[in-house]
């Protein structure tokens, strides 16, 4: 007998209860709403974990084969551990569409299988900047399309591995 999962819902999608805060006592530097059309997937949850960057109710996202979610919280990026809370978080978040020329060098260097999902696809980079200063970047590759990727710039390029992110009526579609 072949068991189905169960649907995947908003509330199963968002961080544990246990770890989320109240987001008004975010300190006035705090970026806690995204430009559109980035807030079309994304969104800002505040946890004892400091400030997370992550799909919003509407989308679900993961490292393939890993189990990883695609998010990423203030303090993680910045080598901070433990409970935080607001201490780390996120003060500009920015989105913009790449010209050819500005991801012509994100480009280099990517294996055969990573240069077939950017090739040709509207590439857009979010630039995460935390209360340390550090910035951190992503590129979303063709974020129009569903599903589609999300990929860390490293030493000013692409990662060879980045995260996908798809809708939940997509991720609930393709349910067994």
């Amino acid at each position: 007998m072949v068991r189905r999962k169960e649907p995947l819902t908003p509330e199963r999608n968002r961080p544990p209860a246990r770890l989320l805060i109240d987001c008004k006592d975010a300190p006035p530097t705090a970026v806690l709403t995204l430009p559109e059309p980035l807030s079309r997937w994304a969104t800002i949850y505040c946890t004892k974990l400091g400030h997370m960057f992550s799909t919003n109710d509407r989308y679900f996202s993961a490292y393939p084969g890993t189990g990883i979610r695609g998010s990423m919280t203030a303090a993680e990026l910045t080598g901070r551990k433990g409970e935080v809370g607001h201490a780390a978080h996120f003060t500009k978040i920015t989105y913009e569409k790449l010209t050819e020329e500005q991801a012509k060098p994100l480009k280099t260097g990517l294996t055969l299988e990573a240069s077939k999902i950017v090739e040709g696809e509207e590439l857009f980079k979010i630039d995460l900047t935390t209360d340390t200063g550090q910035t951190f970047s992503l590129v979303a590759v063709d974020p129009a399309s569903d599903p589609f990727w999300v990929i860390p710039v490293v030493n000013g390029r692409l990662n060879n591995r980045g995260f996908y992110v798809a809708s939940l009526d997509y991720v609930n579609s393709h349910l067994q």
